[in-house]
């Protein structure tokens, strides 16, 4: 290494300093900030965008143009939903392209993962191969406007609004505080805005309270709808007015819109069934000795009921509340949704279990914690214990993320 010595003098006093030719060790590329957008380009002209926080951001359509006269292959359905999952990095985003099937998604077929950068578009051609026209995706700045706290509603006395903030970054938001003056916990809060039609729902997880009694909660509602100008620009559309449109109480009871509220009792008594069914097999297989095997198990939940009969309908409507109605054809189809995810859910569990490194522990030591997790679940939402006291109703469900009524389901992150 070729090293030289250069003396300089500053009031009298030499200083040597030791430089090198040796190229300087480059500093390490600095994590994200802030939020970026994707911007997708349909081949019909169509334009959306996909708001991505220093970490993430995922959006899926259900609208997107075909291509014209494709068929699917052999047992193959069409793709029902296209979904784009971003990822930051410090060189741009690195987007996962891929097509959901069935409702809920019960087949999720990745086309591509493409890195986008702000160099230049990418166009995804592979999509053809599902019967899909390419999309083309571009990097944007985002612009956010002056922002400020917009009113909040509630439907009911009980839960009260104390503090409504905005934050700029890293993601736009709102924190709204609310205060739950029940003698009761809340189960699941279904929201809407105006401004810019967007529709979320926040639900305790596996059937917990939300919100217990007595206690507060900040939920935090991202401005998720930014929107591609014919400039290429991006803007942030701010919310001119948000809405708890709907409350759901843990003692199956609701507060404000009924054509809200429904669903998610429908869901709930839904999923309370199935799990009850779940529990049921889990505990058969668990005592059957050398039977009690992973494949015995899958067997018997691909067995679980994945549709509505006649006699689980008829009992869902004699069971809603008072004044409670939805069409037949509706209920039918949150029914199966129901059913279907939490098959699902306890099947990709197993699928888990059995990929998981070896010394994670026994099938059985498996089967112990599952029928202690599933049987917590469906004792939340309201059931009897399966095989004690009276046996499980085959009530039914509401929909999951997927079911919202928004095109664009969008997670930021």
């Amino acid at each position: 290494m070729l090293r030289r010595l250069i003396a300089l003098s500053t009031s009298g006093v030499v200083v040597a300093l030791l430089t090198s030719t040796a190229a300087q060790t480059p500093l390490p590329p600095q994590a994200p900030t802030g939020s970026i957008v994707v911007v997708v380009a349909f081949a019909d002209g169509r334009r959306t965008s996909i708001l991505v926080g220093p970490h993430s951001g995922s959006i899926w359509t259900p609208k997107f143009p075909r291509v014209e006269r494709w068929t699917p292959p052999a047992g193959q359905a069409p793709a029902d939903d296209l979904k784009f999952a971003c990822a930051r990095l410090p060189e741009g985003v690195s987007v996962a392209v891929s097509v959901l099937r069935g409702s809920p998604p019960l087949d999720e077929q990745p086309i591509r993962t493409v890195l986008v950068t702000p160099r230049g578009s990418v166009t995804v051609d592979d999509l053809r191969e599902v019967g899909i026209e390419p999309v083309t995706l571009t990097l944007s700045d985002i612009k956010i406007p002056e922002m400020a706290p917009p009113p909040v509603g509630v439907p009911s006395p009980d839960l009260r609004v104390t503090n409504v903030s905005v934050n700029a970054a890293p993601i736009p938001s709102y924190a709204i505080t609310l205060e739950n003056r029940s003698s009761k916990a809340v189960r699941t809060l279904i929201i809407t805005t105006s401004g810019a039609a967007v529709q979320a729902g926040r639900s305790g997880h596996e059937g917990q309270a939300l919100i217990d009694a007595g206690s507060t909660y900040e939920l935090t509602l991202e401005m998720a709808r930014a929107r591609p100008a014919p400039d290429g620009t991006v803007s942030v559309a701010p919310f001119t007015r948000i809405a708890i449109a709907a409350v759901v109480w843990t003692d199956e009871s609701y507060s404000g819109s009924s054509a809200l509220a429904v669903p998610e009792l429908i869901t709930d008594s839904a999923r309370r069934a199935q799990l009850g069914r779940v529990v049921s097999e889990l505990m058969r297989i668990r005592g059957a000795n050398a039977g009690a095997t992973p494949a015995a198990l899958r067997s018997a939940l691909n067995d679980l009921p994945g549709d509505a009969s006649d006699d689980a309908v008829a009992d869902v409507v004699a069971h809603l509340p008072p004044g409670a109605t939805l069409p037949d054809a509706r209920v039918r189809s949150l029914v199966r949704s129901a059913f279907l995810s939490i098959r699902k859910s306890v099947i990709d569990d197993l699928a888990a279990f059995e990929n998981s490194p070896a010394g994670a522990g026994t099938f059985q030591a498996w089967l112990n914690t599952s029928v202690e997790r599933y049987l917590r679940w469906h004792d939340r939402l309201g059931g009897s214990t399966p095989g004690v006291g009276a046996p499980v109703r085959p009530q039914v469900m509401l929909q999951d993320a997927r079911g919202l009524p928004a095109v664009l389901r969008v997670h930021p992150r």
